[in-house]
């Protein structure tokens, strides 16, 4: 019977994010993508029986690997290389290796947990309490130097030995051709769409992703977007222990052709035809996972588009009234913020979004750092994808009320004034303040009032 090997990079979001801007995260990228890859992977393993495989599909940061019979010495032989070659690639990589037996991929996956065999390999790193710390991620002692920037920007950094390789993979990914998976794989999935053609490119940086957004004159923002399947484990539990073993093979296949279903026809719905590039980052795509950037002014439409899409595309693996959707945090900043700052603030949205509705529906959670601080707004609720999509023409009719309108009716909520007299009194064109903030008030409305305003102040789609 066939053994199934995988080295992976776990907690690769945080991995990503490591280091504090889009370079850092960028090198990253690349360093995975050529660590992983099968030439690579292919050198890695010369003389030894053992092959990759694609029965998992491409997964960013998994390295897949079978070997015709299950001995424990060709194991262990080809678990060392790999973790030995990716710790000198990713040093800061936290890396888990398993192995499963089973006919096939498939059937290997879907045996019992107790089944698999799981070693955990931290990194390592010599500390000295006196040493200077890292210019890039401020967690590794400083280790070499490198100059970071060009022309008048440029400044000499001292970065640890993880941060001096993710300079140099940042330097050469554009120069060599080489594009981090969650890249190369969107590119190919939008050039499939009908009426796309191969010269429409990714941008290369925030700045250049926010002069795509569809608002002349507003292109210093973007929104992060974090975004990950509700119910996925307690779902792939229940199918193994109902025994419904087909269902169980074909889960990781459905719910990653789920992600790119969502992700390629959400980035459609923001689409300009009148830029050059696609209007979107992606820094982490794979399984129920997603970590992508875009335009501010374009972030509603696209976490509508995508979670309603996922929803729909993972409906066929609903059992005993279990249904699987997902749920993100949503991150408005500016293009020059620290991005493990926007990472980390993404990641606490999402798990509000996720504890506050228990992982039964979809949801959101969203911050913008310019206007509330990098700190989490504890006092902001989450909004179902349903009471988006229900409140979503009210929203569209008070983003058309003037601003000043607007800030008259904030000033008043956050010095906790009566705006009764005040909604009935104030016109805008046939109605009055009533009528339009109406799906807003309330003891429960799927969107309060004071998040509505700041939803549609500032990124609300033009």
């Amino acid at each position: 019977m066939p053994r199934y090997v995988d080295v992976s990079v776990q907690q690769i979001q945080s991995y990503l994010v490591r280091a504090q801007h889009l370079k850092g995260r960028r090198g990253a990228s690349t360093m995975i993508t050529r660590a992983t890859s099968k030439g690579a992977v292919t050198q890695c393993l010369a003389g030894l029986a053992a092959s990759l495989h694609g029965e998992a599909g491409a997964v960013d940061g998994v390295i897949a690997v079978r070997l015709e019979e299950p001995e424990a010495v060709l194991t262990d032989e080809v678990t060392g290389r790999l973790v030995a070659h990716l710790r000198s690639t990713l040093p800061a990589a936290f890396l888990v290796s398993t192995y499963r037996d089973g006919a096939s991929y498939a059937d290997a996956v879907a045996s019992d947990t107790d089944e698999r065999r799981i070693a955990r390999h931290l990194p390592v790193c010599a500390e000295w309490p006196a040493a200077k710390r890292c210019d890039w991620c401020n967690i590794w002692p400083a280790s070499s130097g490198i100059i970071d920037g060009a022309g008048q920007d440029a400044r000499h950094r001292e970065v640890c030995r993880d941060c001096v390789l993710r300079s140099d993979a940042a330097g050469r990914s554009t120069q060599e051709g080489w594009k981090s998976l969650a890249e190369t794989r969107l590119h190919r999935h939008l050039g499939d769409r009908p009426g796309t053609g191969p010269a429409r490119e990714l941008p290369t940086d925030f700045e250049q992703l926010g002069c795509l957004g569809p608002v002349s004159g507003e292109h210093n923002h973007v929104a992060t977007v974090l975004a990950d399947g509700n119910a996925i484990g307690k779902l792939i539990s229940g199918l193994r222990q109902a025994g419904d073993s087909q269902a169980l093979r074909d889960a990781p296949r459905t719910i990653d052709d789920a992600t790119w279903a969502a992700l390629t026809g959400a980035v459609a719905k923001i689409d300009g035809t009148d830029v050059a590039a696609w209007r979107i980052i992606p820094h982490l795509v794979g399984g129920d996972d997603l970590l992508v950037s875009v335009p501010a002014h374009s972030a509603w439409d696209f976490v509508r588009a995508y979670l309603g899409t996922f929803g729909s595309e993972v409906s066929t693996l609903a059992r005993d009234g279990l249904v699987p959707s997902a749920s993100a945090g949503v991150v408005f900043h500016q293009i020059k913020d620290p991005f493990s700052v926007v990472a980390d603030l993404a990641h606490d949205l999402l798990k509000i979004a996720k504890k506050e509705h228990l992982g039964q529906r979809a949801a959101l959670c969203w911050q913008s750092i310019t206007h509330d601080g990098s700190a989490r707004v504890r006092s902001r609720r989450s909004v179902t994808l349903d009471g988006l999509h229900g409140s979503w023409d009210a929203l569209a009719r008070f983003a058309r009320v003037r601003k000043s309108q607007r800030h008259v009716l904030a000033r008043a909520l956050r010095e906790g004034r009566d705006i009764e007299a005040q909604l009935d009194r104030v016109l805008s064109g046939d109605e009055t303040m009533r009528s339009i903030v109406e799906p807003f008030l309330g003891t429960d409305p799927p969107i309060p009032l004071e998040q509505a305003i700041g939803m549609v102040e500032w990124w609300w789609p033009r």
